[in-house]
């Protein structure tokens, strides 16, 4: 992104424009390539726990595997429609207009982001179903506990990296939108 490296803003609206074209094309090219990294792991989850199961597994793990593949496919929808918000742009719209939906596109944190949940929690009980031993002598309770200890951290280290590329490659866009959309309704 090319900006003015003064006041950390565009020069002029085409600049701008030209910025938002690449990252919403950068953006759809990420997450596809999150989509597909993601399919590859649900088939490897149907290989493992359904069609090559390894030994030991049992009815129980088998259900938790379907639980892992249900979470990843979900997660393969949601991001497909969240990438619309890239691939439905249009650009020809009125500035003001097209300013608002850059504002509401690039905003860091978004409820919609919430959709993510029942994946979450799907992946939560495959952790569960998975690890289950009757032998070990662990309940249920503690191996709750115990995905859920693993699942947390890992979900921080995401949204901190999100943060980042939102912060390295998003935020200028942002800021830029919400100040020219400031200027146009004053």
């Amino acid at each position: 992104m090319k900006a003015n490296q003064n006041n950390n803003s565009f020069s002029d609206m085409d600049q701008f424009i030209e910025s938002l074209r690449k990252e919403d094309s950068w953006n759809q090219k990420f997450n596809r390539i999150i989509q597909i990294f993601l399919l590859f792991i649900a088939v490897i989850y149907t290989v493992i726990f359904f069609i090559y199961p390894l030994q030991g597994i049992d009815s129980i793990k088998r259900i938790g595997g379907f639980c892992y593949v249900v979470a990843v496919l979900l997660l393969v929808l949601i991001i497909r429609y969240l990438n619309n918000n890239y691939s439905n742009v249009d650009y020809g719209l009125p500035v003001a207009e097209m300013l608002r939906q850059t504002v509401k596109r690039y905003k860091l944190f978004q409820k919609k982001q919430l959709i993510i949940i029942p994946p979450l929690l799907l992946v939560i009980a495959a952790m569960v179903l998975v690890t289950i031993d009757p032998e070990n002598g662990k309940s249920v309770v503690s191996q709750l506990i115990w995905s859920i200890e693993i699942l947390l951290p890992s979900m921080a280290i995401g949204g901190i990296i999100g943060i980042f590329i939102w912060d390295a490659r998003q935020k200028l866009l942002y800021n830029s939108a919400k100040k020219m959309l400031r200027e146009i309704e004053s």
